[in-house]
């Protein structure tokens, strides 16, 4: 036991070097003035030139920052669970979501920004090699999903939503940057209009440690949370539970419990749900927290943008005619069509997609 809870401390530390790392980094390279660069140039010509490559593509190299960033984070949070589990059973969730939270704030966020913005000319020369080799690394990523895209759109697709807070993070602005000429919607968590709905000044906020870690989520709540009590809960389990078709179980609704409850006790009147699997399970929620309680679903804001960018680029279809649903999977497509009915009360046809040479094609075997 000892033993275990030293490496996985050990890995915490690294961890939380590691975010230092990115957000002085991102500090650094953002904050450096025309002056700078300017004898930069003569001081050290070649680390000026790698640093003007970065930032001739911000997007690209602010993108692999918050990738780099939220994975760090969300591993970080995952050993702070096993870690806290170790001295108290039961109760790693509720300990290490404030705890790490508290730590990556602390010694993630404030104070190696607060260093980069003295000493950002050097700390730029010496991140410039490494954030470039980063950007190499995470490239992957951003391929994958400009394949998908790419795919989406060989389709006939007009507008592509990206249904993940992670992901729009990390990708958006490339792949509407890759494609300027279709729209993309992304995803936040709704703490906007949850801090402007609440009249107890509690809001909780349910979602994954990716999305908790994240720089995305952290940057909502600072914009728009002001003056607000902002409580956060994971729901271990619970994505495996809803990908199961279990959305009324008394496992799952076991799962919910245990977040809502000390919640309640603090006296949240609104919930934000800050997962895209989540909201299969709003009728439970409900049933949990009670009439008093409003429960927010960023879908309906997100169909919302939708419509409105279709109508604003003339593209929205207007025909009554009856609609079809495509459903594309990388996985088994009977289990798919099998979760259908229960989760969406939606049928359609399903087809199973793989990738081939990081392209994605339409499987040869079904």
């Amino acid at each position: 036991m000892i033993a275990g809870a030293i490496l996985e401390l050990t890995g915490i530390l690294f961890l939380l070097l590691c975010s230092a790392f990115f957000s002085s980094a991102e500090t650094a390279l953002f904050s450096l003035s025309t002056l700078q660069v300017h004898r930069l140039r003569r001081s050290r010509p070649d680390a000026a030139a790698l640093l003007e490559g970065l930032l001739a593509t911000p997007t690209r190299l602010l993108s692999t920052i918050l990738i780099g960033n939220t994975l760090v984070n969300v591993s970080a949070a995952g050993l702070g669970y096993l870690l806290a589990e170790e001295f108290w059973p039961g109760r790693g969730e509720w300990i290490s979501i404030p705890a790490m939270t508290l730590a990556l704030l602390l010694f993630g966020e404030i104070t190696p920004k607060r260093l980069a913005m003295l000493h950002a000319e050097t700390l730029s020369v010496r991140y410039g090699p490494l954030l470039k080799w980063l950007i190499e690394v995470t490239a992957p990523l951003r391929a994958m999903l400009e394949a998908i895209s790419r795919y989406l759109l060989s389709k006939g697709a007009k507008l592509v939503v990206v249904a993940c807070n992670t992901a729009s993070a990390a990708a958006l602005h490339h792949l509407r940057r890759t494609f300027p000429e279709i729209p993309f919607v992304g995803m936040e968590p709704a703490v906007k209009p949850a801090a402007e709905y609440t009249r107890s000044g509690v809001v909780g906020v349910l979602a994954t440690p990716a999305t908790f870690q994240g720089e995305l989520y952290a940057s909502v709540v600072e914009r728009f949370a002001n003056g607000v009590t902002v409580l956060q809960q994971t729901c271990p389990g619970l994505v495996s539970q809803i990908e199961a078709g279990q959305i009324t179980g008394i496992e799952t609704r076991e799962i919910l419990e245990r977040a809502l409850n000390p919640m309640l006790e603090q006296g949240i009147d609104t919930v934000v749900l800050g997962c895209t699997h989540y909201p299969f399970v709003i009728p439970l929620i409900e049933d949990i927290v009670g009439p008093s309680v409003r429960v927010i679903d960023p879908a309906p804001a997100v169909a919302r943008q939708m419509r409105r960018v279709l109508l604003e680029r003339n593209l929205l279809n207007q025909s009554a005619s009856p609609k079809t649903v495509e459903f594309l999977t990388s996985g088994d497509p009977n289990r798919l069509e099998s979760l259908l009915p229960g989760l969406l009360e939606e049928q359609g046809s399903v087809r199973q997609v793989c990738w081939q040479m990081d392209e994605l094609t339409e499987c040869d075997n079904y």
